[in-house]
């Protein structure tokens, strides 16, 4: 029986961008339900150097340090992960910096519906719904030269809905994702629209900011 009630997850980015094309920060992850039974497990099982890994998700230029956790054995409380992380940012040089503001975000950025062709349902076993909000303070001397806009999308029966709102606040970068689920399976027989859903989501998270010395 599904649950109606939606697991939530949580994820906080404060970040400070580097004159010399550097972004150094805090996180803290809030993991409910059954994401929170599942990232106690995972790393449980696979030892805190495998589960920074996963964290890192194959970016090289990325460092995490000062992992904590709270409410690890209290199962009534969300999970809440806490840790510092330093990024090179690369394809920067002396009068831009580029970034992507979707650090951490898995939960938006599943690889496997990327592919065109399903041969089975997708059943996620539970309604999700996930946000990734992020500040990323400006370096002196810099500008915005380019960010991406603030959109909303959803699928043709509204079962999923995403939205990324930016703004620029007081010399920050101000980013939240959403992704929210209405239902948990869906059937291979509609796996087009599930697909073109998650390649545009995945081409809007990718999307990266400019800033322009001077």
């Amino acid at each position: 029986m599904q649950k109606t009630a939606p697991v939530r997850g949580v994820t906080l980015i404060n970040a400070e961008i580097k004159p010399d094309g550097k972004m150094t920060g805090t996180v803290q992850i809030n993991s409910f339900s059954y994401d929170r039974m599942d990232d106690v497990e995972r790393y449980k099982t696979d030892g805190e150097e495998k589960y920074i890994k996963a964290l890192i998700d194959g970016d090289n230029n990325l460092k995490i340090s000062s992992l904590k956790f709270d409410n690890m054995e209290v199962d009534t409380l969300p999970l809440t992960q806490n840790f510092q992380f330093n990024l090179d940012l690369v394809g920067s040089d002396e009068n831009y910096i580029y970034f992507k503001p979707n650090l951490f975000a898995s939960d938006f950025n599943n690889n496997d519906f990327l592919s065109e062709h399903r041969y089975s349902d997708i059943d996620f076993g539970y309604l999700t719904n996930d946000a990734l909000n992020g500040i990323y303070k400006i370096p002196a001397g810099y500008k915005v030269d380019a960010m991406p806009k603030s959109v909303s999308m959803a699928m043709p029966d509204n079962s999923i809905v995403f939205k990324r709102l930016v703004a620029e606040q007081d010399g920050s970068i101000l980013v939240r994702y959403s992704l929210s689920f209405k239902k948990s399976l869906f059937f291979k027989e509609n796996y087009a629209d599930f697909h073109d859903f998650y390649k545009k989501m995945n081409e809007m998270i990718n999307e990266q900011i400019v800033l322009k010395k001077g």
